[in-house]
């Protein structure tokens, strides 16, 4: 989608602006002024009198990440990865007053958990923030759940033998069931949260790093039942590049027994709660990931495919961000395919 195009059909923009976008070599300044001429928050709608249903909700949208050839994750695991998080549009959300959108990346790591981390803004001010949340997960090999199960006293019961865990190492994380308001019923979803409050709003664009702060650690007895436990160090850490001096720690756990670098990783954009389609426009950009070590890589293009469902009011446009590919997603009013043009 070439969103110049649409501007300059309503004599929106010229000059300088038109040239920038033809381009797609943009810096956020300029992308978050063309954003609001191309779709002003203004106009906002009046909530949605329809009650909402999975019928006419707003759908969970994923992005593709692809590679250059041998730079691939599977081929290559990161230890070290960047990624931002570029909020253009909230006021519409905010007008509602509720729901919200959670920007995450999913990630994988070899030879043990798994998880995701990204921002969340919210139609109440005072909800949302920066979250990050890693699952237990399945010993591997029968000696792993032999070694923690030889002394019964030692563990708090068999489930917690046969499972690697995530352990919180800041304040910011605690052990958690996670998702289990979503499950019900479900009993293996236990891992570590970790959360900073914060109210994401139209131009505070977050740059997430998460890396291996430890390849080899030890934490001595945190149960008080004698067990030390092993693995590496993984931080996550946050900076608002519209205001840098706002720098938080978002979270750092032991993952037990567990080694290896990221071998997955990956992008959706979801809304919290169910959102009927016209309820509000809500616009957040996601550049790269890129600082990917080793190797000091970066993603080659990220993809979209579009889902035949009921509601349309969404769409995924690719641009360069301050010289990495980034991807828009826009959903609700003034989106979907009648806008699209090539």
């Amino acid at each position: 989608m070439h969103v110049w195009k649409a501007a300059a059909q309503r004599e929106q923009l010229s000059g300088p602006a038109l040239k920038a976008l033809k381009s797609k070599k943009i810096n956020f300044k300029m992308l978050a002024l063309l954003i609001q001429l191309v779709f002003p928050t203004g106009a906002t709608p009046t909530p949605s009198p329809t009650a909402c249903s999975h019928a006419n909700k707003q759908i969970a949208l994923y992005l593709d990440y692809e590679f250059a050839d041998g730079e691939s994750l599977s081929e290559m695991p990161a230890t070290d990865i960047s990624v931002g998080h570029y909020w253009n549009s909230t006021s519409a959300m905010r007008k509602v007053g509720q729901n919200g959108v959670y920007a995450a990346q999913p990630i994988g790591i070899a030879g043990g958990p798994g998880g995701y981390f990204g921002s969340q803004s919210d139609g109440d001010p005072n909800s949302g923030g920066l979250l990050f949340s890693i699952w237990d997960s399945v010993r591997p090999h029968p000696k792993g759940v032999q070694q923690h199960c030889s002394d019964p006293a030692k563990a708090p019961n068999e489930t917690w033998c046969v499972r690697q865990h995530a352990f919180p190492l800041v304040s910011s994380c605690h052990r958690n069931c996670n998702d289990c308001g979503l499950h019900p019923g479900w009993h293996n979803t236990t891992g570590t949260q970790c959360s900073v409050h914060m109210e994401l709003s139209e131009g505070d664009h977050i740059i997430f790093r998460l890396w291996q702060s430890s390849p080899n650690s030890t934490l001595q007895n945190p149960l008080g039942m004698g067990l030390n436990y092993h693995g590496a160090e993984w931080t996550l850490t946050a900076t608002n590049k519209s205001n840098p001096t706002q720098i938080w720690t978002v979270g750092k756990m032991l993952l037990e027994d567990s080694y290896g670098g990221l071998t997955r990783f990956s992008a959706f954009h979801e809304h919290i709660g169910c959102t009927p389609c016209n309820e509000f426009y809500e616009s957040e950009i996601r550049v790269g990931p890129y600082k990917i070590q080793p190797g000091n890589r970066a993603v080659k293009s990220i993809g979209f495919t579009r889902k035949n469902v009921s509601c349309e009011l969404y769409e995924v446009s690719n641009a360069v961000v301050d010289g990495h590919p980034a991807a828009q997603i826009s959903t609700g009013p003034g989106t979907g395919p009648g806008l699209l043009m090539q």
